[in-house]
């Protein structure tokens, strides 16, 4: 199946700058590098990637918060694209 799950990483800059674009953030690769060190140093973020192929094809974001009132954490979903390219491949589900 397409779309090996895996982090993302810094070298991934330039594919999430497109993936964004794509999203209606319209990205340089630049930014998109500021961004990933800036989740890089964030505990409470997550990146998860899509791999196709040796490219990232898709991602999903989430802020991830302790609970006070439970025992445990929670996570949002901020983020989620998958590349016009490999759409109604299953990835969106699967990231």
């Amino acid at each position: 199946m397409d779309g090996d799950l895996r982090p993302v990483r810094r070298e991934d800059a330039a594919r999430l700058a497109v993936l964004l674009t794509q999203l209606g953030y319209p990205t340089e690769e630049p930014e998109a590098a500021a961004r990933l060190r800036y989740w890089g140093d964030d505990a409470a973020g997550v990146l998860i990637g899509a791999d196709v192929g040796g490219e990232l094809a898709g991602v999903a974001a989430l802020h991830v918060a302790p609970l006070l009132e439970l025992t445990g954490r929670w996570a949002r979903l901020v983020v989620l694209v998958v590349d016009e390219e490999h759409r109604g491949k299953g990835i969106g589900r699967r990231l």
